[in-house]
């Protein structure tokens, strides 16, 4: 008897979060500054269509570990 499911290796896009994608899209904008240049979250924000919000609450010191 054959399995009905199929074993899935391909990646696809769906599989990731959309605050994982936000996050990406965050962190390729701040790797293609250059080095030492500052980028302000409402550009990133408005370059890469991520809310302002996310990541505001993502760049808050609160949120890094105390070993950072």
């Amino acid at each position: 008897m054959a399995s009905r499911f199929r074993a899935c290796n391909a990646w696809h896009p769906a599989m990731i979060a959309q605050k994982s994608k936000y996050a990406l899209r965050a962190l390729l904008a701040l790797a293609r500054a250059g080095p030492g240049e500052t980028v302000q979250i409402g550009t990133i924000a408005a370059r890469e269509a991520i809310p302002k919000k996310f990541l505001e609450q993502s760049c808050s010191t609160s949120n890094m570990p105390a070993s950072w």
